[in-house]
């Protein structure tokens, strides 16, 4: 399952080869022909170009691999090219930065045989790199740092544990350290956080199955919780970026099938004890970012032989209500995901105990120009804001009226704030602050600038209390309420202006010596005038730590 962004609907095409599509609130079935019966195939949305793509898979029977490149354009599939071959158990993932799909998989389930990366432009295949040996692994994207992160899966007999980044242009491996041996796990991406948090998967049949949840930096693995969901696998992650919280339902463990709910806050998992979906596995899940809502839909009680379900289910943080939606058969094993520019989930994939060929999208279906400005919304760069002209400054294919960075390219108009200003273009684009107000000219919006009325365009603060260098009354020690009792222009925590004079020289020495004791010591009793409160540190003692605070606020005389 893939998001169309262009056309604002989710993709998904079942194992009995339907094209369904999802917008928001009703599915849709929108073709009965195309790449036919199939599962466990690869596919992704391709924002460049406004098409989802599909490649490889089953057939129905679960045992002979599918060759060939289809494209899905809203109406009709496109069948493009069979190359590269036939890829087993494929993880696609489209590459924002680049604007190309990438697929990495087996050509065979064979120890001998090496694992392959492609890419897809829209018109060719073309062969990048060898890849990771693996099939059932987990794969993310991270847009940040612009990379597709893969962690574990299965290769014959054996499950793996370990974990690469695709660049572009090579593979990296980078450790065998972290989550260890697993397969059948989620991994999804915390843009809040800048982590990709794993959960779950088992270590091989009949297990046992891994704990713990894992966040991947760039760098290193690190256990972020040890506590939470009890052990599982085939259940359904997503990222809320509204709530910032990742989305945990259902799954297997050891006979048991979950019908439970937990949210990550990036500190810890918190179960919601309420009524929703029943227990299942295999299920589809999906954030649609309009309406602030997970979706759910469709699982199974077993792996083989059990109930599967066709209802579906709307999440919104704290409680679960069901969807009365007309839409795919009963199904598992799909793949579904949110069209943020059409405003559609799009479902794809997985079994049924019907065999057709359907393409569904969920959503309102509105007639073909909502923003009634003369163009078709299939055709419209701002569909629901009047723009008859379709002016567009930046070449993004977002219109001017409805750009959030209207003079610099953000194809997919990220915006972390919420504040209506893409990020590219916005002076803190993690603090909301619509009007751009920037006292001190720096660049950097007062809501983000830590030093307001001080231009200071490298931000530098050496002590990190949240106070810029160029304004902080301390700059080498940590001092964030800048407390200055004497009103001398030094803060209290480094205040070695005995004399009062506005500066820290030689006569202020003077009078450091004098009160100079050594560790575990007051100051000196005879010598240290009374109101010299030389005890920097504020332990009690004047002793070589306060002469090193002396020593970094020497000024000299002024």
């Amino acid at each position: 399952m893939a998001y169309d962004r262009a056309r604002r609907v989710t993709v998904l095409v079942n194992e009995p080869g339907q094209t369904w599509e999802w917008d928001g609130n009703e599915w849709g079935l929108r073709a009965t022909t195309g790449p036919g019966r199939r599962s466990e195939h690869g596919m992704t949305y391709d924002s460049g170009r406004g098409v989802t793509v599909l490649f490889g898979g089953h057939d129905g029977s679960g045992t002979n691999l599918q060759r060939g490149t289809y494209e899905w354009d809203g109406v009709a599939w496109t069948r493009r090219d069979d190359y590269p071959g036939l890829v087993y158990g494929p993880a696609m993932t489209f590459d924002s930065a680049r604007k190309l799909t990438v697929l990495t998989g087996m050509l065979e389930n064979d120890y001998y045989i090496p694992g392959e990366t492609w890419s897809w432009d829209g018109t060719q295949w073309r062969y990048e790199a060898v890849g990771p040996q693996a099939y059932w692994q987990a794969m993310a994207y991270d847009n940040r740092r612009g990379v597709a992160v893969v962690h574990g899966g299965r290769l014959d007999v054996s499950v793996l544990d370990e974990t690469y980044e695709w660049d572009g242009t090579m593979w990296r491996f980078l450790t065998y350290e972290g989550p260890g041996q697993r397969e059948r796990h989620t991994m999804a991406y915390d843009v809040a956080r800048g982590l990709t948090v794993l959960f779950g998967g088992n270590f091989g049949y009949p297990g046992p199955f891994p704990g713990g949840t894992w966040g991947w930096d760039g760098s290193t693995w690190g256990v972020l919780a040890t506590q939470g969901p009890r052990l599982r696998q085939d259940h359904a992650m997503v990222y809320d970026d509204l709530r910032d919280r990742i989305v945990l339902f259902g799954g297997h463990w050891a006979g048991s099938v979950h019908g439970d709910t937990w949210e990550w806050d990036g500190q810890a998992w918190a179960e919601h004890k309420v009524a929703g979906p029943s227990p299942r596995l295999g299920h589809g899940m999906v954030f649609d970012r309009t309406r602030g809502r997970t979706l759910l839909f469709g699982g199974s009680t077993a792996v083989i032989g059990g109930v599967v379900f066709g209802d579906m289910w709307s999440w919104n943080g704290r409680a679960w209500a069901r969807v009365d939606a007309h839409g795919p058969l009963p199904r598992t094993g799909h793949r579904m995901a949110y069209d943020s520019a059409r405003d559609r989930v799009v479902l794809f994939g997985g079994s049924s105990v019907v065999a057709t060929i359907d393409t569904w999208e969920y959503g309102v279906f509105q007639p073909g120009d909502i923003d009634e400005d003369g163009v078709p919304d299939e055709l419209d760069n701002c569909p629901r804001m009047p723009n008859p002209r379709q002016e567009e400054s930046d070449g993004d294919g977002v219109g001017d009226v409805c750009d959030n960075c209207r003079y610099q390219a953000n194809p997919h108009q990220e915006d972390l704030d919420f504040d209506s200003l893409g990020d590219l273009c916005d002076n803190c684009p993690l603090a909301p602050n619509p009007w751009q107000e920037d006292i001190d000219a720096d660049g950097a919006g007062d809501a983000c600038d830590n030093c307001l009325e001080l231009s200071n365009r490298g931000h530098e603060d050496f002590d990190a209390d949240g106070v810029g260098d160029v304004c902080d009354n301390c700059p080498l020690n940590l001092n964030p309420d800048q407390r200055d009792g004497d009103g001398d222009g030094f803060g209290d925590v480094c205040d070695a202006d005995f004399d009062n004079d506005g500066d820290i020289d030689l006569v202020d020495f003077i009078f450091f010596q004098a009160c100079y004791n050594g560790s575990n010591n007051p100051p000196h009793p005879s010598r240290c005038p009374p109101n010299v409160d030389a005890d920097l540190d504020g332990d009690g003692d004047v002793d070589l730590a306060d002469f090193l605070i002396f020593q970094q606020n020497f000024t000299g005389s002024q």
